[in-house]
């Protein structure tokens, strides 16, 4: 079938949460959790107060009705997601050790979503799509993982990429070129399959 695994937007999974709620929260904690932990990071939160404060994010996520109560009309996911995270901080769920109420307004404070959120997000879509291209390579045995890693992510130049790899340095261009195209494709893919817009 030309069907994918994922459901094509994380909307689909939203909207299904009714059918499946335990699946949708699984997925939705999947994509998100990195992200999450990562703008608590942002936000100035110890590594252990960024991964609690993810954990009760996706607990407030997780309370009976929220995802079907989640309007695509009303923002992006990731909004909503901000919107969230930024009612636990303010209303202090350390002392509380448990997530907090949400209010209504919740819903409609998701629309603006936060630029530090949305850089935590797209660094880890680069991440999981790098991860993808690694594991690729290896199967296929090409050194495009390493030649784009070496290139974009290390900052080397194509004559010592090329003494790493025993090939020409027309040879790296080639694998840098069709690591990049290959990377990108990943890269949308992942877009397309968590989020409904970019």
């Amino acid at each position: 079938s030309a069907d994918m695994d994922f459901p094509s937007t994380i909307w689909t999974v939203i909207r299904g949460a009714k059918e499946d709620p335990r699946g949708a929260r699984e997925l939705v904690v999947r994509r998100y959790w990195e992200p999450v932990r990562a703008y608590g990071r942002i936000r100035g939160l110890s590594p252990e107060d960024a991964e609690d404060l993810a954990q009760n994010v996706f607990l407030a996520v997780s309370q009976e009705g929220f995802l079907e109560r989640a309007d695509r009309a009303k923002g992006r996911f990731r909004g909503l997601l901000v919107a969230v995270t930024e009612n636990l901080i303010k209303n202090g769920w350390r002392q509380k050790r448990r997530a907090a109420p949400l209010d209504e307004g919740i819903f409609e404070a998701a629309g603006a979503v936060a630029e530090d959120f949305n850089r935590a997000w797209a660094q880890n879509v680069v991440r999981q799509s790098l991860d993808r291209l690694r594991e690729e390579s290896e199967k296929l045995k090409t050194p495009y993982h390493r030649a784009v890693d070496s290139f974009y992510f290390q900052g080397r130049p194509y004559s010592e990429i090329a003494g790493d790899l025993g090939c020409t340095e027309s040879h790296v261009k080639n694998f840098v070129f069709r690591g990049k195209t290959r990377l990108g494709e990943l890269i949308r893919n992942f877009i397309r399959q968590s989020s409904g817009s970019v």
